[in-house]
């Protein structure tokens, strides 16, 4: 708790001097959210692959405790119901962040987070009954196309789940979207959100799920009211 409470402060400290310069869609962003929601990840994209992240928190208003350079898709951000498997879009919107894994356990943190290993896969076949589903024993017997998490390396020491298309899940329309380590600085993802190794630490470190944390992943040019929000 203490190492959380010290985070915290560190965070808020560096982000006050620039605290009036979050962008206004920041802001609409985290305020089309519901009530309950004191906690939020938002992901400005701008050209091609880059984007602004911000670690917001409310308390009252919101504050911008953090802003961070990183990555969307290949092919960008778009509307989540063009979304297609293996298309390399960052599908838009807002989704709750629940859940995540990591290779070990080796920051503190109050969000879930389990260890995977070589069994761990997330299924990525649109034809599978478990399609955009973790499997925890997909054995070297399976089959089935998937990405098996722990061939990836470094970028997925820990991985925050965006729980796009998860429930209920619709076949074809993407899965496997994370929060992640970039692999290279500014280097595309095949549809995750990727930022820089020690930024992913830290917001391990920092999400709470007492404060019900939601991703908004929208374009600078987008009004984020027209989403389908998953409260």
């Amino acid at each position: 708790m203490k190492r959380l409470a010290s985070l915290l402060v560190s965070m808020t400290a560096a982000a006050a001097a620039a605290a009036q310069h979050i962008p206004e869609e920041c802001l609409r962003a985290c305020d089309s959210l519901g009530e309950g929601c004191r906690q939020a990840l938002v992901v400005l994209a701008g050209e091609g692959c880059d984007c602004d992240i911000f670690f917001m928190r409310r308390d009252g208003q919101w504050r911008c405790m953090s802003q961070v350079r990183g990555a969307t898709g290949r092919s960008g951000v778009i509307d989540a119901r063009l979304k297609r498997e293996g298309d390399g879009a960052t599908p838009a919107g807002v989704y709750p962040l629940r859940r995540g894994l990591w290779r070990e356990a080796d920051v503190g943190t109050l969000f879930p987070m389990e260890i995977y290993d070589e069994r761990y896969l997330w299924v990525d076949d649109p034809e599978s009954e478990m399609y955009n589903t973790l499997l925890r024993d997909a054995g070297d017997q399976w089959s089935g196309r998937g990405e098996r998490l722990s061939q990836v390396g470094e970028p997925y020491r820990y991985i925050v789940v965006v729980e796009y298309n998860t429930d209920p899940v619709a076949g074809g329309a993407g899965s496997a979207i994370f929060v992640h380590a970039w692999r290279d600085e500014g280097r595309p993802t095949a549809g995750c959100v990727a930022m820089p190794a020690d930024d992913m630490r830290r917001l391990v470190e920092w999400l709470d799920p007492s404060l019900r944390p939601h991703i908004v992943i929208t374009r600078y040019d987008d009004n984020v009211k027209t989403y389908n929000h998953v409260q």
